[in-house]
């Protein structure tokens, strides 16, 4: 599941993945497994989805080149999984499709409400059977509850039933970020190794990473705000004397920012800040 606010560009960004995963070519620095792709348009008119990713793949991609890339365009036609649901299997088995997106997914919820825990539940185990009767991985994405987003945990930011949560493998959390045009990415991972959170900048028409934001800097929260007695600032006497700890010669610049971070107690972002002052002086 991928979820975020309304109107925050989930469409660009998973139209992003349909692309990367299609071509074989990473998506926001992570590696994919290049299958053909199904893209399960139920909101963007046709020509704005051909528009959106004649465009991506132009950045994307050195050069232009058939993709086994599919979309079926659903808007207005009142569809939900129950009525497409054997074309779709035959349609998947047909073409080999290792990945089937479902965007946005509400439009497909024939059993009720998202709120409610048994409505949710059945049509999340119909994207499970929908995966396993097709071998493929199905991504879908999802919307936030009214209200401020940092207030709540990540995980629990997604309208609806706490079973959005509870069932998915992966989740992607996308939230506003205190930048303007910037989000920041959460992942919650049922099978993978735990990975840290990232902020991304919005360069049109794509989602780019954004190392030098700091991720805890979510809009609506207190700048800075962290651990009670946490400071703001850091000297560059401190942050020399941490850089001469042994080993940090294998980190990464953003490793490094989130390392020292904790252990002057700041934000990420303040230590970003110090390695710009000291990069221009």
């Amino acid at each position: 599941m991928i979820a975020g606010p309304s109107k925050s560009r989930k469409t660009f960004l998973l139209t992003d993945l349909a692309i990367s995963v299609a071509a074989g070519v990473p998506w926001l620095g992570f590696p994919t497994t290049p299958v053909p792709v199904l893209y399960v348009n139920l909101e963007l008119q046709p020509f704005a989805f051909r528009d959106r990713r004649r465009e991506i793949q132009a950045v994307k991609l050195s050069h232009q080149r058939a993709l086994p890339l599919f979309s079926w365009h659903l808007r207005g036609y009142g569809v939900t999984l129950f009525t497409i649901r054997e074309r779709l299997l035959r349609f998947c088995q047909q073409e080999g499709i290792g990945l089937i997106i479902f965007d946005p997914t509400y439009k497909l919820n024939q059993h009720g409400e998202e709120n409610a825990a048994e409505p949710v539940g059945r049509l999340l185990n119909d994207f499970e059977q929908v995966g396993r009767q097709t071998e493929s991985s199905v991504v879908f994405g999802h919307h936030f509850a009214k209200g401020d987003a940092s207030a709540k945990h990540s995980i629990d930011r997604a309208s609806g039933s706490g079973v959005w949560a509870r069932d998915p493998d992966a989740i992607l959390m996308v939230s506003p970020h205190q930048e303007e045009d910037c989000v920041v990415v959460e992942m919650h991972l049922r099978n993978f190794a735990p990975q840290p959170s990232f902020v991304l900048r919005w360069q049109y028409p794509c989602w780019q990473r954004a190392p030098e934001e700091d991720p805890e800097a979510l809009k609506g929260a207190k700048a800075n705000k962290g651990p009670a007695g946490r400071q703001s600032a850091v000297s560059p006497e401190q942050l020399a004397a941490f850089m001469g700890i042994p080993g940090l010669e294998t980190l990464s610049k953003t490793e490094l920012a989130t390392l020292a971070g904790k252990v002057l107690g700041v934000t990420s972002r303040t230590i970003w800040r110090k390695f710009k002052e000291l990069e221009s002086e």
